[in-house]
C-alpha cells in the first residue's frame, strides 16, 4: 500500500494526487509539486503537501478509516484443500493477518476471493460450501 499523498501522472492525462493509493483530487498541469502549487495557487511560503494534507483532511480522514476497517475484514481459508476425503478445515483470518501470514497483498476481501477462490471465502461462501459437504 503506499504511504501518505502521492502526486502522479495519471494514464488519462492529469495529474492524480492521491493519499494511500486512493485518488483525492486531480488537476491539469505538470505532475510536480511546483505543477500542483499553481494549480491549487499554494503560497510559496506553504509546504504543497502539508496545505494538501489540511485541505484535504476529511477525505484522507475516510480513506484511513475505511482502510482500517478493511484490514480487520474476516476472510476463511479452506487449510485442507488438497484432501478430499478429510471433512473441510477453515481457518479465520483478518485481512491484515492474512496479508502477513501469505505475503500477500490484498486491499479487501473481495479482492482475495477474487484472486484465491479455490482456498479463499468470504463467511457466507464458506456457510454454503460446508452445507453443501
Amino acid at each position: 500500500m503506499n504511504a501518505g499523498i502521492e502526486i502522479k501522472r495519471a494514464l488519462a492525462g492529469y495529474t492524480r494526487i492521491s493519499y494511500n493509493g486512493e485518488e483525492i483530487a486531480k488537476h491539469y498541469l505538470s505532475a510536480t509539486i511546483q505543477g500542483t502549487r499553481e494549480a491549487f495557487e499554494i503560497p510559496e511560503e506553504e509546504s504543497v503537501i502539508s496545505w494538501l494534507e489540511n485541505k484535504f483532511a476529511d477525505e484522507i480522514k475516510a480513506i484511513e478509516e475505511a482502510q482500517e476497517n478493511a484490514e480487520n475484514e474476516v476472510v476463511y481459508r479452506l487449510m485442507n484443500h488438497d484432501n478430499p476425503e478429510q471433512k473441510p478445515r477453515f481457518e479465520k483470518f483478518t485481512l491484515s493477518e492474512l496479508n502477513e501470514r501469505f505475503e500477500t497483498n490484498y486491499s479487501s476481501v473481495d479482492e482475495a476471493v477474487a484472486a484465491d477462490p479455490e482456498y479463499l471465502f468470504t463467511e457466507a461462501e464458506m456457510k454454503e460450501y460446508l452445507a453443501d459437504d
